[in-house]
């Protein structure tokens, strides 16, 4: 008869052991889930964002386009205007000129840009004398 007693009262908290762990399991995949959907939705967000981002670079790119075409018209109509250039007064082109002359013959340059800097200059006032 314990032994009866015994087994019924397993029994019982073998059922409510079981039932506690389906609890649980349901708890877990009830967790689960929500997180699973948190995540797609944190996934998408990012996509969404990119996807404009993407919109508003291709925007940009067509502007810059034409910014660069602007540019490139504009330098292409400078060494057309410095070459309408004529000082008033050729003595200080003159002057001028000796002085880079000078300059370019006597310095040893550092950057290419700047000693590219003075030879354009020295040209430019040597198409700009009096023709």
């Amino acid at each position: 008869m314990i032994g009866a007693e015994i087994d019924k009262l397993f029994s019982r908290n073998f059922v409510n052991i079981i039932r506690v762990l389906v609890k649980c399991s349901r708890r877990s995949i009830e967790l689960s889930e929500g997180t699973l959907n948190m995540l797609k939705q944190s996934k998408q967000e990012p996509c969404k964002r990119r996807e404009q981002l993407k919109i508003e670079a291709d925007g940009m790119k067509i502007e810059i386009n034409e910014i660069k075409k602007l540019l490139t018209e504009k330098n292409a109509l400078l060494p057309d205007i410095e070459n309408d250039l004529v000082y008033r007064d050729e003595s200080k082109l003159t002057t001028r000129l000796e002085e880079l002359e000078i300059a370019y013959s006597q310095t040893k340059f550092t950057s290419s840009c700047t000693e590219k800097a003075v030879i354009k200059e020295i040209d430019k006032l040597k198409r700009n004398r009096a023709n």
